[in-house]
């Protein structure tokens, strides 16, 4: 374990940096040896570093429990978006590497147009190192192992740089914690593993921090560290790359201005070292940075399509979500709907406690440079945090002046950033504040007992008020863990193994079902565990619309309505550019649509179908009615349908919502699995050259694809354990089977209810 520096610090604004060896912002810590009984107490023992890497593991094997570090059945929190993608990133990298192919573009998805590696979250480097588990079992047991390891990893990062800037163990334990653990951690953990291995942001800083403030080395090997740190970052989020500089480029901007007479002396030492950093950075990211602003199915613009889509709260800091364990039903409740309600990105909360303290030890020791630099730098996170305009509980406010945001938001590269996760930022910077602060209350200790003092002095009211706000820090800081688990078996839908994708020739074109989308991508899972030996029309992935810009939607291919089938009836949200259509068995011309109100009985209502509304499109008349989880029903409205509510005055379709509860009247007719819709399938299946077709059962209208499929290209080729697959499908399509249409088996009808 490092031992902390010998060298004396700057302990007041207007103390002169007169040595080389002079560090700016931690706090005031004189060489003297602490007494033998204070010794014995110190919690971390003769070996902090080690003992407080235990306590963070131990606390990592509860965020999943009962998933285990390397489990290769299960996934956390969801099964499916952000996870599976995970997965398929951690296995398409080594597959790459050992095939000779280029890691930063793949047609293996979204064939044939391809995916841009590069403009996606391809953590290549933490697939190089979990890539002796991924091939000796499968990248899920690569996912939950390094799922574990983020949590322990970046809390020693923090604790290893704190231990630099102070002399009392604990203090940089406390500060590990708060870093390691944070509300943003939390947050990230549920589904970017991306975001949330982050032990590069702490070490750069520190670097940072050697090579113009320490100045204990030769320059060239501190801009050789920085620009090492800098480069692996990159291969894990180029995203949290571009944050960490975003913050330090005005922490340095800071840094000067409150040293500006030394600022000619270490000009040179400083060039030098970032001459150094960038010699190593530019040649070790220049082809991944050409990929990804010139490389085939790039995107141009912000990754989401328009920019700054989430940005912090004003309240975000203050109001728990119900990722905390002890947050307040009312104030969760409140907090759930900040960021867009995309709770998953809303990691800004440090709660009342922790910001009292972090003020408390400011006001403190204001005397001292550290806690003004500290929390000037935590500020300024906390305000780009909020993005380019402010945002007060969850409603725009009209500001006099523009955010600082707002200057920067199009910019290249920053345009992708999600401000809201610049909280990662404010939760090290406070996590700095409190490690020193306990630090330098730790020495003020050791320098006021004396040998004739009692060994424990009184319990002074201040102490037993700041005890006690200690305490609720942890307990409002506390997570809710472990996360919800959702087991997944390997294979071919829940209940299917990966020897059943054995039938299927490599090098395959594979269509499956559900079509893989940001909604639904198990098929890409499908397609990792089953080692790439095919490739799959659709995905789950950032790439480019035809006007260029980005769209989480795959490419849409001819004939459209075929895809809009297949890609409608399993999302949450339809493509815009696909027209709305779902696959049915029967649709039903409306007369008369009723709201059915919360606590009436449905059965008491008689209509032609009740159900709950599963999609509305305006546009053309229709939605969907499901009766239940899988039998959708097309309902097509007109003028002259009436609408009846006894809650609305004036009751029409533009008052129908998802799952709404409606009884409809009205006249049964087909389907939408049409003879047309059947000739579309195999036109698209041969201009696509797909040689395969994979089913999953027991979902949304899977018996009607069923049919839909069998009435194109006849029997399957495999059925049974929750999925079917058409194997030889170019042969089949050349020689289609007599009969537009084909009820769906009795074994199939069963399976789904």
């Amino acid at each position: 374990m490092h031992t902390p520096s010998r060298d004396p610090v700057l302990s007041a604004p207007d103390d002169p940096m007169t040595t080389t060896a002079t560090p700016v912002y931690a706090p005031e810590r004189a060489r003297r040896p602490a007494p033998p009984a204070l010794s014995r107490l110190r919690v971390l023992g003769r070996h902090p570093g080690a003992l407080a890497m235990t306590v963070y593991v131990a606390l990592s094997f509860f965020a999943d429990f009962p998933i285990w570090p390397g489990d290769p059945s299960a996934f956390p929190t969801e099964a499916g978006g952000d996870i599976v993608q995970t997965a398929w990133f951690l296995e398409w990298t080594p597959y790459a590497l050992l095939h000779g192919l280029n890691p930063f573009f793949t047609n293996f998805i979204n064939y044939p147009h391809g995916v841009n590696i590069a403009q996606n979250t391809g953590i290549q480097l933490l697939a190089i190192v979990s890539a002796p588990l991924t091939l000796l079992v499968n990248p899920i047991a690569s996912e939950n192992l390094l799922r574990f390891l983020a949590f322990p990893l970046s809390a020693y990062a923090a604790y290893f740089v704190l231990r630099h800037w102070t002399r009392f163990a604990p203090a940089a334990f406390v500060g590990g914690l708060l870093y390691g653990f944070s509300p943003y951690m939390v947050t990230q953990g549920e589904y970017h593993l991306n975001l949330m291995f982050v032990p590069f942001p702490p070490l750069i800083i520190w670097a940072l921090y050697e090579l113009l403030v320490s100045r204990r080395e030769a320059a060239w090997r501190a801009g050789l560290r920085l620009g090492l740190f800098c480069v692996l970052q990159f291969y894990i989020s180029s995203e949290v790359l571009a944050t960490t500089a975003l913050v330090c480029a005005p922490a340095l901007l800071f840094l000067a201005l409150l040293h500006y007479r030394e600022v000619p002396k270490r000009a040179v030492h400083a060039l030098f070292g970032f001459a150094t950093a960038l010699a190593v950075l530019l040649p070790l990211v220049a082809y991944p940075l050409y990929e990804m602003l010139r490389g085939p199915a790039h995107y141009t613009g912000p990754a989401q399509g328009f920019n700054n889509v989430y940005n912090a709260d004003l309240f975000g800091a203050v109001l728990p979500t119900h990722n905390m364990a002890f947050a307040p039903a009312r104030l969760s409740g409140i907090a759930m709907k900040l960021v867009a309600a995309q709770v998953q990105e809303n990691g800004s909360y440090l709660g009342v406690p922790l910001i009292v303290i972090t003020l408390y030890l400011m006001l403190r020791y204001w005397r001292r440079l550290w806690p003004l630099y500290a929390g000037l730098v935590a500020l300024t996170a906390f305000v780009l945090s909020l993005g380019p305009r402010l945002i007060a509980d969850g409603h725009a406010q009209l500001l006099p002046f523009q955010l600082p945001f707002a200057k920067i938001a199009h910019l290249p590269l920053v345009e992708n950033i999600l401000p809201v996760r610049l909280s990662l930022y404010t939760a090290f910077f406070v996590a700095v504040i409190v490690a020193l602060g306990i630090d330098a209350y730790h020495d003020e200790l050791l320098a006021r007992r004396g040998p004739r003092r009692s060994r424990w002095r009184a319990l002074t009211p201040a102490r037993l008020a700041m005890a006690l706000l200690a305490l609720a820090c942890g307990i409002t800081l506390v997570p809710r863990w472990p996360y919800k688990v959702l087991p997944v078996r390997v294979g071919v839908h829940y209940s299917e193994t990966a020897k059943g994708l054995s039938s299927i020739p490599v090098g395959s074109t594979v269509l499956a079902y559900p079509y893989p989308t940001s909604f639904f991508d198990m098929a890409m899972l499908w397609q990792s565990l089953d080692d790439m030996r095919f490739r799959l029309l659709g995905s789950y992935a950032l790439v480019p619309r035809r006007s260029g810009t980005a769209t989480i939607f795959p490419e849409v291919l001819q004939p459209e309505q075929v895809e809009a089938m297949l890609v409608n009836s399993v999302t949450v949200v339809a493509d815009p550019t696909l027209p709305d259509l779902v696959a049915t068995k029967t649709s039903i011309t409306a007369s008369r649509v009723i709201f059915i109100p919360p606590g009436v009985d449905p059965d008491s209502v008689h209509a032609t179908l009740i159900g709950k509304v599963g999609g509305v499109d305006y546009t053309h008349h229709r939605f969907y009615l499901y009766k239940n989880t899988f039998t959708p029903t097309a309902v097509d409205y007109s003028a002259t349908t009436s609408f009846v509510d006894a809650a609305v005055a004036s009751p029409g379709p533009q008052h129908l919502h998802l799952r709404d509860e409606v009884a409809v009247v009205g006249t049964v007719g087909p389907g939408t699995v049409t003879p047309a819709l059947v000739r579309g399938l195999r036109s698209y299946l041969q201009l696509h050259h797909v040689t395969a077709v994979i089913l999953g059962l027991g979902i949304t209208d899977a018996a009607e694809i069923a049919n839909w499929l069998r009435a194109a290209i006849g029997k399957p080729t495999r059925a049974g354990g929750g999925a079917m697959i058409w194997n030889d499908v170019t042969s089949r399509v050349a020689h289609p089977p007599p009969t537009p249409t084909a009820p769906a088996p009795p074994a199939v009808q069963s399976a789904l209810g």
